[in-house]
């Protein structure tokens, strides 16, 4: 009997330090799970918001003249005076050159001699004529002289008119003529520029050559080139922000050409640019040409999205702390900002760092920081 009181003892004792040792191991998991929910993890989040968006694409370019314009001399002869030389300014008009004109003046003189003298026979030969037709028509008019005498007078009248008028017409083209010969002999400039070349000096024969090069003030581009990943999103009239760092200063402007054949794996651009007189052609530019751009779009930094085999998701916190991805949608790209289409709305809080210790279903919390 005591034996068996011994044995229910016993198995008693076991019973309650089971039941001892099952309280602690119950304990113990439930202290472990209270320790997870109350130490989340720390993320800092952003919500979506309202702006325009721009997508550029950079390049590098260098300064050229838009043209150039050749001035050659138009006519053979001896250089007498050079008014300009390489730097210069000019002003349309501004006389760059002149030469010996003292031959010329020789034979524009025994020329202008000879009309003037054809002139002045035309002349006499109209006075005579007129003189006898003014006595033949008083003897006609007495019927001393035949009509027949008084229509060969009239005749040789209206010829004398008719050969004193080609005197002065020819006399008026040789004196153009001979203008024009000297003009030939003073060179003007055809546009307003800068001179940026000079083949010529006083006492130098020149005939049919380029003796100056101009570059038309303030006319230049900026020629460039642009990958193939973004040809296609390029056209004329394309605005264009340049940089000059040389000169520390900012021009507009605009796409002026795009080629279809690529050089070296990129595709030259020419690029329109409002100039000033600092411009100066060689000079290298930075080139931020606009591809597209969207107005009050949703837009989101783009260190808050993950991408992964094509596809944008975003981590966004629940009012419960609770982590959820979504798909995202995205339009165009400026700098950090991304434009979102579909998938996120202007209330959604995105997490923005701590991205790479979630996952969707954790529970974290959310700290402030300043510098986001």
């Amino acid at each position: 009997m005591k034996h068996k009181k011994l044995m229910i003892g016993i198995v008693g004792a076991a019973a309650i330090v089971a039941v001892v040792i099952g309280i602690h191991t119950k304990q113990h998991t439930v202290s472990e799970a209270v320790t997870v929910l109350s130490d989340p993890i720390a993320v800092t989040v952003t919500a979506p918001y309202r702006d325009d968006i721009e997508e550029t694409v950079f390049t590098i370019g260098e300064v050229q003249p838009a043209a150039t314009y050749s001035v050659m001399a138009k006519t053979a002869g001896t250089v007498e005076t050079v008014y300009y030389d390489v730097g210069d300014f000019v002003t349309k008009n501004d006389i760059l050159f002149k030469l010996d004109t003292s031959a010329l003046s020789v034979t524009q003189q025994s020329t202008l001699d000879q009309v003037q003298n054809a002139v002045k026979q035309a002349k006499l030969a109209l006075d005579q004529a007129q003189d006898q037709y003014d006595r033949q028509d008083i003897l006609f008019g007495q019927g001393a002289v035949s009509k027949a005498a008084m229509d060969s007078a009239a005749t040789a009248l209206d010829n004398a008119v008719i050969q004193y008028e080609n005197a002065q017409t020819s006399a008026k083209s040789t004196q153009k003529q001979l203008e024009e010969q000297y003009d030939a002999y003073v060179q003007k400039s055809p546009v307003s520029g800068t001179i940026v070349s000079k083949n010529i000096d006083a006492g130098q024969f020149v005939s049919s050559q380029v003796v100056y090069t101009i570059i038309p003030d303030e006319s230049y581009i900026v020629s460039g080139s642009i990958t193939s990943k973004y040809i296609n999103d390029l056209a004329k009239g394309q605005p264009v922000s340049i940089y000059v760092k040389t000169l520390d200063k900012h021009y507009t402007g605009t796409v002026q050409s795009v080629s279809s054949v690529a050089s070296r794996g990129s595709y030259p651009i020419e690029v329109a640019i409002e100039g000033d007189n600092d411009l100066k052609a060689g000079l290298y530019a930075e080139l931020e040409i606009v591809l597209s751009a969207h107005e009050d779009v949703l837009l989101v930094p783009k260190r808050a999205l993950i991408q992964e085999s094509g596809n944008a998701y975003a981590y966004t916190v629940d009012n419960a702390g609770t982590v959820m991805r979504k798909t995202v949608e995205t339009g165009i790209t400026s700098g950090d900002a991304v434009e979102i289409e579909a998938g996120l709305s202007e209330t959604d809080q995105i997490v923005l760092k701590g991205l790479d210790f979630i996952e969707p279903g954790d529970f974290v919390s959310i700290v402030t920081d300043s510098v986001q």
